[in-house]
């Protein structure tokens, strides 16, 4: 319970938002705040479902959460309690679920430490991942890269609303990588998820849990905060690499007989091959000498006042559909870990479906496969 009066007393400012989405007055919200009363199981749901917290969350106390907040409470703003309780609770339940059972990520064997104040070590570290994690391939698109962390590097990947300001987190807890996106447009949230993992990969060496929430992540304008620039920087070196982005954009201005410089088609054409946004591919092409300081923003600005956005643009051109991009989220220890406790009566089904974030037929299916 002390869960749920924590989550109504950081929205104090709040309820009468909170009164008209969940249908519980102002004056009963602040009884239970004050602990004068206790809600039904009818308004714990209606909470829960508001607040995108479970209810076994919302009911239960925060002990074996705490260090976990503390984590992400030294980089977050106060008033994003909300978003650390939210990450703090998936990851406790999973942290929880393994016990002694982790099995450490090749990330943390096979990578070294790199200075995250320095740009050129995030562009090392991307190649090096690639020649690591990808078969030393420098040119092809990572569209890949959600399955590539989740099956074969052990990260847990969480879609998980973080709010309409927030893209991303990260964090090592136990040695678990972790990494959470927003739901946005596809293109975006494979950004994210490379500019996490560079945030997880330049903490390597500190052998030592660690979290972080990022804001609006946006590769458009020049980050000073060093650890913001790194993660940047490695993302788009990861994702666009250098000897790629030259190739395909030789064969898209040879196919459309292109003359002079390069311009937003090409870039919409090189945006779509590697599964990125407009805005990420054309920063790269800036930071590539490309494009002229300042052309990715004002090519951006253009298609938006122009044509609507470069995906509209991409539709008038009647260019071919984005490659789907799969999130799987769970790695197959972690669920093996979940199957075993349910079989040995430690774990219920609901409780399993909820950790996991998999429906409970699936669950289901997966043991009766295993056994």
């Amino acid at each position: 319970m002390l869960n749920l009066i924590q989550q109504l007393r950081s929205l104090e400012n709040n309820l009468e938002l909170l009164e008209k989405k969940t249908g519980i007055s102002r004056e009963r919200l602040n009884s239970i705040t004050e602990g004068q009363a206790e809600p039904s199981m009818t308004e714990v749901r209606a909470l829960s479902k508001v607040l995108k917290l479970s209810i076994d969350f919302l009911l239960g106390e925060n002990e074996e959460f705490s260090e976990i907040k503390v984590l992400f409470r030294s980089s977050t703003p106060k008033e994003d309690t909300f978003k650390i309780d939210r990450i703090s609770h998936i990851i406790g339940n999973i942290v929880a679920l393994i016990g002694n059972n982790k099995s450490i990520s090749p990330l943390f064997t096979s990578i070294s430490s790199f200075d995250s104040n320095k740009a050129i070590n995030a562009v090392a570290l991307a190649y090096k991942f690639r020649e690591l994690f990808f078969k030393n391939d420098v040119i092809s698109p990572l569209i890949s890269l959600p399955r590539i962390l989740v099956e074969e590097l052990q990260c847990v990947l969480s879609v998980s609303d973080l709010g309409k300001d927030t893209d991303g987190a990260s964090a090592v807890i136990d040695s678990i990588p972790f990494i959470f996106v927003s739901p946005r447009f596809e293109g975006r949230m494979l950004y994210t998820i490379a500019h996490e993992l560079g945030h997880i990969l330049a903490h390597l060496s500190e052998n030592q849990n660690f979290g972080a929430i990022d804001k609006e992540i946006t590769y458009l304008k020049n980050n000073r905060v060093h650890e913001e620039s790194f993660a940047n920087i490695f993302a788009g070196s990861l994702l666009l690499p250098q000897r790629g982005v030259g190739e395909t954009l030789k064969y898209i201005r040879a196919q459309n007989r292109s003359q002079g410089p390069i311009g937003d088609i090409e870039i919409i054409y090189l945006s779509r091959v590697y599964g990125v946004s407009f805005e990420v591919a054309a920063k790269r092409c800036e930071e590539l000498e490309l494009l002229p300081e300042g052309g990715a923003i004002s090519l951006y600005e253009y298609l938006k006042k122009v044509h609507g956005g470069p995906e509209q643009r991409a539709k008038q051109l009647s260019l071919p559909e984005r490659a789907k991009i799969d999130f799987p989220n769970i790695p197959a220890y972690i669920v093996h870990a979940a199957l075993d406790k349910i079989n040995q009566g430690e774990l219920s089904l609901g409780k399993a479906s909820e950790i996991l974030r998999m429906p409970i037929t699936k669950i289901v299916n997966l043991n009766a496969s295993n056994n």
